[in-house]
């Protein structure tokens, strides 16, 4: 089972949107205005906007597929947080925050959000808090309590010191989108940043759930394509004709329901000797304006990224944000 979390600007101008496959998506800042709620017809979505702004800006939310079943679970914090339980072969707990730099953290209220997630459990978001052990440059005064927040022997980080954002305004790297989990729940769990373009400073991570396998019934659909029609009358007819259906015998709702179930297995059972099933699959989507452009877009960038990642050199710098530009320019273009 995989995971990927992103911004909602990430969402709306990514081409990762292009292919979603994914059983979930996390928005760990939605901008949304307090009575906006954005809707996507394969996903349900779970807010918590906020409320004090007259303008778009902070709140959370968790889009979940609408192929697996999912409740609310209320959490009481003065945090931007919402969760969602997944109700899998083994229910899983998603707690999604947002921590703007404004917010003044304190160690008690994390530890209270904690309290009340049902295990196993993911806890995770911007928490914009800044510490060597996760990846960034300088530890500040809330990586130092989300430093001391990790010395609960029952959660673990999943971060693997990649960077999560990029500074393009700052020429800087940093890793402040942190994944924590129960403890117990880690070795079950694949995690890392992906390098995608997108017209966000995150980017997007990938999470993948190991050895489990949410409950997705599809249903199997008839092959209209070729069907032999004049052999599906013939039978249908052949049918009727050995065990004829006198009409005027029934007298009662048990013989009329009798009789309802009798022809239907008639057409049922013909249907299936001339006609067949087909397995559903769940099929990759893409946009229609999706070609080998975006692709040879994203790679440019990805390569430009890796460089100025090892040299750091302005140059590389000037030339990352050269094609990142160009590559916002070129999907708008598409887009429209």
């Amino acid at each position: 089972m995989e995971y990927k979390w992103l911004t909602q600007t990430q969402y709306q101008h990514s081409p990762i949107k292009s292919s979603l496959s994914t059983n979930q998506l996390l928005f760990p800042r939605n901008k949304f205005k307090t009575k906006h709620y954005f809707s996507h017809k394969r996903y349900n979505g779970f807010f918590k906007n906020r409320h004090t702004q007259l303008r778009a800006s902070g709140g959370v939310a968790i889009f979940v597929s609408n192929l697996i079943d999912s409740t609310e679970i209320h959490i009481q914090s003065p945090l931007e947080v919402i969760t969602v339980s997944l109700h899998l072969k083994t229910p899983l707990c998603i707690c999604n925050i947002y921590l703007p730099d404004s917010t003044n953290l304190l160690l008690n209220e994390l530890n209270d959000i904690i309290k009340q997630l049902p295990k196993p459990f993911l806890f995770l978001g911007d928490f914009n808090s800044r510490n060597h052990i996760w990846g960034s440059n300088h530890t500040d005064p809330r990586g130092k309590t989300i430093e001391k927040f990790l010395e609960n022997d029952q959660i673990t980080l999943l971060n693997t010191g990649e960077y999560t954002r990029h500074n393009a305004a700052h020429n800087s790297f940093s890793a402040i989108d942190l994944t924590i989990a129960n403890s117990a729940f880690t070795s079950k769990t694949e995690w890392k940043v992906l390098t995608e373009y997108s017209t966000s400073d995150h980017w997007p991570i990938h999470l993948k759930i190991l050895n489990e396998a949410p409950k997705i019934h599809l249903p199997s659909r008839w092959r209209l394509k070729n069907p032999n029609w004049n052999l599906y009358s013939d039978i249908i007819a052949q049918n009727l004709n050995e065990k004829p259906i006198n009409l005027d015998l029934i007298t009662n709702q048990i013989q009329i329901n009798s009789t309802i179930n009798t022809f239907c297995n008639i057409i049922l059972e013909t249907a299936d000797k001339t006609i067949g099933k087909s397995n559903s699959h769940l099929k990759r989507k893409t946009v229609p304006w999706w070609n080998k452009d975006c692709n040879n877009a994203i790679k440019a960038y990805k390569k430009s990224l890796n460089k100025f990642k090892k040299t750091k050199l302005i140059t590389d710098h000037i030339n990352l944000k050269k094609i990142s530009n160009s590559s916002k320019i070129y999907y708008k273009k598409k887009q429209n």
